[in-house]
């Protein structure tokens, strides 16, 4: 514990530290996040636009199928 307290007071009254004052207006605009959409406001987004009724192409179909065959076959 000891060495980690002298390393920590070689950091932080190194002349390379910067005061706390001066740093912190400096680290606020990195530090704070930008306000973005979340996961939930995106889906409910989806959710509000009219999609019709998705229907599967032939090769969806297709594939469609064929698993449906391996499952009744327990494949």
């Amino acid at each position: 514990a000891r060495e980690i307290t002298e390393e920590f007071d070689l950091y932080w009254n190194s002349k390379f530290s910067i005061p706390y004052e001066d740093f912190i207006p400096w680290y606020k605009p990195r530090w704070v996040r930008p306000e973005r959409a979340s996961q939930k406001t995106v889906a409910e987004q989806f959710r509000k636009i009219d999609l019709g009724q998705l229907e599967p192409n032939s090769m969806q179909q297709q594939f469609i199928a064929n698993f449906n065959e391996l499952r009744a076959n327990n494949a």
